[in-house]
């Protein structure tokens, strides 16, 4: 007695399906190795600060723009453009600046700006979160 087996829509391209879902999961996760993101808010309002200037600190002493916060005050920065170990400063027009390592950066994802004119004794917002920039 023969069997007849009936391939279905289903079973034909189940597994291609499952493949191609596997490594979009694979694929998606991978790329945010490559990217550093995060968001700048206003430390006494709490509102989101656009356009600030996230900069790393270079070997002749100069600061090189990494990339902007966008209107949302999230940063979104390729990893390739880090130049290994030079500090990172996050600053804008109104606000004090923040200096921190490189390694510190990348381990921040939401970072609040002290406006100049903030009554705020929250902390000192002159800080400098590694060693002074020479």
């Amino acid at each position: 007695m023969k069997r007849h087996y009936v391939k279905t829509l289903k079973s034909q391209y189940g597994g291609t399906v499952l493949l191609f879902c596997a490594l979009l999961l694979v694929g998606s996760s991978g790329c945010q190795e490559l990217v550093h993101m995060g968001q700048v808010s206003d430390r006494d309002g709490g509102f989101c600060v656009g356009g600030v200037k996230v900069e790393q600190l270079q070997s002749d002493g100069s600061w090189a723009q990494l990339g902007v916060t966008d209107g949302n005050g999230r940063w979104w920065i390729l990893k390739e453009k880090m130049k290994g170990g030079g500090k990172i400063r996050m600053s804008k027009s109104g606000y004090y600046p923040i200096v921190m390592s490189e390694s510190e950066f990348l381990q921040q994802f939401n970072l609040l700006l002290t406006p100049t004119d903030s009554s705020s004794s929250f902390g000192d917002p002159t800080r400098d979160l590694g060693s002074s920039p020479r």
